[in-house]
């Protein structure tokens, strides 16, 4: 669908789950769509190159868990992935006159929902009114955000969780453009359209929230369910997490994660005050 708003030229679709690929072939490792702990800042004593890959070809990675873990909670979610494509143009002074420039990018919207919840409209305007109530004087172009401190309880009592990924980190569309751009699109009469084959935009994810030693709470949701093929590498995603805190924050800038009724923003980048869901929720449950 496309339209035309603020300035900015959108183009927004749903679209479906897709396998990643690596050299055209299935890859061994498991996509992981979302990974968060409590406390946030916790890790090991370990020496770490704070990169997965490189610390898993370095042998830097640390056994915390020897086998895989049963997780204390688990909990089925549905995916999808609404993705926004945009552009704009602006211009530069030059000697001779002002010279026109084209910016453009892309925005992906991934929803994680509880089975059987399918307002997905009533949630957005929900998060919108949120952010209209919070930052009354203008919504922020971005939100540094927390996630979160009761792990899978923050998803189940909300009924949706929202992951927005900007993929060029210095160039953005305004929060509140994503947002007037998602409801337009989801009242829509195309996207009712497309929805009816659920099969085909829905995808079924699994949860899983972990103890370590009583000290962290870990939940991580993964694209693909736990197989003996690919449960090396979850173990090996895990232990990362417990020996890095770079996992368990997002990356500045570029990403943010919101839930209806909940506004977990934290606004100045030097802010580190915990949200209100951290402190004896840590290890609830």
């Amino acid at each position: 669908m496309f339209f035309k708003k603020s300035g900015y030229r959108i183009n927004i679709n749903v679209k479906s789950y897709e396998n990643p690929k690596i050299f055209g072939r299935l890859r061994r490792e498991p996509n992981n769509l979302l990974i968060a702990k409590t406390p946030k800042n916790f890790k090991i004593k370990h020496k770490t190159f704070k990169d997965f890959n490189k610390d898993k070809s370095k042998k830097k990675l640390v056994q915390s868990f020897k086998e895989f873990p049963n997780p204390i909670r688990e909990l089925s979610l549905n995916y999808k992935l609404i993705e926004i494509k945009w552009e704009r143009d602006f211009y530069k002074y030059k000697v001779y006159g002002p010279e026109r420039y084209i910016e453009y990018s892309t925005c992906r919207c991934l929803f994680f929902s509880t089975p059987g919840y399918n307002n997905l409209q009533y949630s957005l305007i929900e998060l919108f009114s949120n952010l209209t109530e919070n930052f009354q004087r203008g919504i922020p172009a971005f939100l540094n955000t927390e996630c979160f401190g009761n792990g899978l309880d923050m998803i189940e009592d909300h009924k949706v969780l929202m992951k927005i990924i900007h993929e060029e980190k210095n160039s953005q569309i305004p929060l509140k453009i994503i947002f007037e751009s998602l409801l337009t699109y989801i009242l829509s009469e195309e996207y009712e359209s497309l929805i009816l084959n659920d099969n085909l935009y829905d995808h079924k994810v699994k949860a899983y929230e972990f103890n370590y030693q009583n000290q962290l709470k870990i939940m991580t949701i993964w694209g693909e369910k736990l197989t003996s093929r690919n449960e090396k590498v979850m173990l090996e995603q895990l232990n990362y997490m417990i020996s890095n805190d770079v996992l368990s924050e997002p990356p500045k800038n570029s990403t943010m994660t919101l839930i209806p009724g909940y506004l977990n923003y934290n606004v100045s980048k030097r802010n580190d005050k915990l949200p209100p869901s951290y402190g004896l929720s840590i290890m609830k449950g």
